[in-house]
């Protein structure tokens, strides 16, 4: 297996062409990723609700496995997903502790650890979903192995990367790899998360310098996709996150006050220097991801982008 220490990164002008490819080879992967969910999530909905537990208790206790031997809370697990409201994280995190799945640690107030339960509970579910993807070849074996070789390229790249700053998000997604004797596509579907969770890593070097919160840079990532937006609009596309319509609203005026967004009737804009912060983060963003990625060849580039095209046609 390819260690880190032998990854070389040689960010030469003559790689910007390449590294802009990478930039453009990151949705097809991203598409990759959500077609292979659709094979082993419902598995795992299925064992949870054999376990009968909630629908979201596999997005809180799978965190809660990549942080041991630390404990868990809603302010560390803010730190990768800031978007959502601190009060609907530390809910779902009660609730997983009062069904007996967490246990509370001590003397830390709203942390949390695995219990016994908890670890036998995530142990199921995520047999179940090894085994719904350990009898999934959709392409040769050896060309699913020349993939899974060129990610894990990848992460090893982004592991030595000098930039961003931190890898939260990657040091913890990688506390979940099952290892090399794993399934071809269980390591393919690793190494798909763990250059997510290096993306995350990206953006959030890219926008956290402006000390502005997760609540309110999502508003100004969502106006900026789609245009002006009034406080109803928002409400609707932010209603997973448990925010009250008074909290959008003092965001809102916490943007207008940096100068970044504005209002003309009930609509909410963009101000010229609000779209000029978030186009130079989401620049930063593509250079900081996309630098990792020359550490592959031209040809290597070619073949991943075809064996990826080729993986998305067949499952």
């Amino acid at each position: 297996m390819l260690s880190y220490s032998t990854v070389s990164l040689a960010y030469s002008p003559e790689r910007q062409a390449m590294m802009m490819d990478a930039i453009e080879l990151w949705p097809l992967c991203v598409e990759v990723a959500r077609a292979l969910s659709q094979h082993y999530v419902p598995a795992m909905e299925e064992k949870a609700g054999e376990l009968q537990l909630p629908s979201e208790a596999c997005w809180l206790l799978l965190p809660a496995l990549s942080f041991e031997p630390e404990s868990i809370s809603a302010e560390r697990l803010r730190i990768r997903s800031p978007y959502p409201a601190p009060k609907k994280i530390a809910a779902g995190l009660e609730k997983m502790a009062g069904l007996g799945f967490l246990l509370p640690a001590n003397g830390r107030n709203g942390a949390y650890w695995l219990s016994d339960q908890g670890h036998e509970a995530l142990d199921d579910i995520i047999s179940a979903a090894y085994t719904a993807m350990a009898g999934l070849l959709p392409l040769p074996p050896d060309e699913l192995e020349d993939l899974s070789a060129g990610l894990w390229k990848l992460v090893c790249a982004c592991e030595v990367a000098p930039e961003p700053p931190g890898k939260w998000s990657l040091s913890h997604s990688r506390q979940l790899d099952p290892g090399e004797d794993a399934p071809v596509m269980v390591r393919i579907d690793q190494y798909l998360g763990d250059l997510a969770a290096y993306r995350d890593d990206a953006h959030l070097a890219t926008w956290e310098i402006h000390d502005v919160s997760g609540h309110g840079w999502e508003i100004v990532t969502h106006i900026w996709r789609s245009g002006p937006m009034t406080l109803a609009d928002l409400a609707e596309r932010l209603a997973s996150r448990g925010f009250s319509p008074a909290e959008h609203r003092q965001s809102l005026e916490a943007l207008m006050a940096r100068g970044w967004v504005d209002v003309a009737g009930d609509e909410y804009y963009l101000t010229r220097l609000g779209r000029v912060v978030r186009e130079a983060a989401e620049v930063e963003t593509d250079r900081y991801f996309a630098q990792p990625w020359a550490c592959l060849s031209d040809g290597e580039m070619a073949d991943l982008q075809t064996q990826l095209i080729d993986l998305l046609h067949m499952l």
